[in-house]
């Protein structure tokens, strides 16, 4: 016998509904603006201060160490989906038994890796990867063990998640991320080496990464322990089994960051390919950062109302998440690749010259993989990790083969475009359609995003390009000023490209509801 529909959300449910999606995208997109605006600072200081091989030294070591993030096997995606059912019963007690097995798990975990890092240290890594600097070695070594530290740290995040407080999460979490990159901007300004930024990443990693939220947790809900606890032989093979699952997923983010930066760094030692990839990565990374700010934020209010029947309410966040997020992703996309000439004169004073078909790559793959970020981020929040492991093998093993046939043939620009590839293949295509099956989705759920992010392109980048061609900017001012008319330009016709028809009157009273 079928189960009759749900009963339609209160007016009450509704805002709530709309409020917690507002405040956990207004703390991602604060906390991503300030990361990429920092990112965009950090690398004309780090040129300036050591220079393009010492800088392409540091970026190996972030890139070396940034593999540690595999020993989180998949623990906090697991956990972590289990403590918002915990949540959801109002069970305190069940959260806080998930975050004691999850210390306990992480403290099997970190010591054998605190060994691994120590062996590859006594065996010399840094001159396999061919690193310059005196400093390298020791540097890798107390990087390696910031890494390690903060490999359990998202755990905490996912407490307070699972009671309602996302936000404070972001807000968490985005303060250790950014004062990490503070401080080392700050030590290498006073001259420090790598070594140096190394320690200072370090200092931040166990006062802002751990001693803060672990202070807030305690002062929020007292109720919840912190006393790592190792499961039963048969709970633990269940969680190990389910987290496993996730690891294979999770494992795809740092191997696609970090693998071609040291193919790169390999395949072509003299540095300049390894700063060009990285420096219009992390340009066209404004980008992903706000489509993975607004797909994170909905995902979550989608799992939530999963687990309370609600699959009407996803199957319409899903159609809404997909076009706002595709149209924002085609308008930045259009403004990036027009205005990359002037930015990159400016921003780093010359040295790096804008290379817009690398640009062109990075930008349409986010463009086109839309969909398939938000259907990876639901599959993961509902813990179907089993759906994405296909997916996730797929990137990963093609990235590899196609970094080493594409890089000595072109460089950069290989490498863009197998990372690239490989996404739109697994992300955008099996996890996407997986997605579909599991939550039965439609065409009418996913065109939404690829009409939007087609039409944001070709308003924004025609916007950009006729505007940037009057006002030719040169300097900060005059960039800051094109792009204030540009989003005056395309401000009032992004409203009817970005939103439903039935939305646009709510936000015209709410855009009057101040006078």
């Amino acid at each position: 016998m079928s189960q009759p529909p749900p009963p339609p959300q209160p007016a009450g449910a509704l805002a709530g509904l709309r409020g917690r999606l507002i405040s956990g995208t207004g703390a991602l997109g604060i906390t991503m603006v300030a990361w990429s605006v920092l990112q965009i600072l950090a690398v004309p200081v780090f040129l300036a201060h050591w220079g393009s091989e010492r800088y392409a030294d540091w970026l190996a070591i972030n890139a070396l160490t940034g593999l540690l993030v595999l020993l989180e096997l998949g623990i906090n995606a697991h956990l972590g989906a289990r403590m918002m059912v915990e949540a959801g019963r109002d069970d305190t007690s069940g959260v806080g038994r998930m975050l004691s097995v999850g210390l306990g798990l992480y403290a099997g975990v970190l010591v054998p890796g605190g060994g691994l890092v120590a062996l590859g240290w006594l065996a010399g890594l840094d001159a396999m990867l061919g690193l310059t600097a005196p400093d390298a070695g020791t540097a890798t070594l107390v990087l390696a063990m910031a890494t390690l530290l903060l490999v359990p740290r998202p755990i905490l995040g996912s407490v307070l998640s699972a009671f309602g407080r996302f936000p404070l999460a972001v807000w968490l979490g985005g303060a250790q991320q950014l004062l990490g990159l503070a401080a080392q901007i700050a030590v290498v300004t006073a001259g420090g080496g790598l070594l140096a930024a190394a320690i200072a990443f370090l200092a931040v990693a166990i006062l802002v990464g751990w001693v803060l939220p672990l202070v807030v947790i305690r002062r929020s809900h007292p109720a919840v322990g912190f006393r790592p606890r190792w499961p039963g032989r048969e709970e633990a093979g269940r969680i190990l089994f389910r987290s496993g699952l996730h690891s294979v997923t999770i494992a795809t983010t740092p191997l696609l960051q970090h693998l071609p930066v040291l193919f790169l760094q390999r395949l072509m030692p003299d540095g300049l390919a390894v700063v060009l990839f990285t420096t219009m990565r992390t340009y066209a990374g404004a980008l992903r950062q706000i489509v993975s700010q607004v797909v994170l934020s909905s995902a979550m209010e989608m799992t939530r109302q999963h687990h309370r029947g609600e699959d009407a309410v996803l199957k319409r966040l899903f159609g809404l998440t997909g076009r706002v997020a595709g149209g924002a992703a085609g308008m930045l996309a259009g403004l990036l690749l027009v205005a990359g000439e002037p930015v990159f004169r400016v921003w780093t004073h010359g040295a790096i010259a804008f290379d817009p078909l690398l640009a062109s790559v990075f930008l349409a793959t986010c463009l086109l993989v839309v969909p398939g970020l938000l259907s990876s981020a639901l599959l993961r929040l509902t813990d179907h990790a089993d759906a994405l492991v296909l997916a996730s093998l797929l990137q990963a093993v093609l990235s590899i083969v196609l970094c080493l046939t594409l890089i000595p043939w072109s460089g950069a620009l290989g490498a863009g475009i197998a990372v690239g590839v490989a996404e739109l293949a697994a992300v955008g295509g099996l996890a996407l359609r997986r997605t579909c099956r599991i939550f039965d989705l439609h065409r009418a759920h996913l065109l939404p995003a690829i009409l939007a992010g087609v039409g944001g392109a070709v308003l924004a980048g025609g916007a950009a390009a006729g505007l940037f061609a009057l006002m030719a900017p040169r300097t900060l001012a005059q960039l800051v000023v094109t792009g204030g008319i540009w989003t005056l330009l395309v401000g009032p016709p992004a409203i009817p490209l970005l939103l439903p028809r039935r939305l646009w009157p709510r936000l015209w009273r709410g855009a009057l509801s101040p006078l």
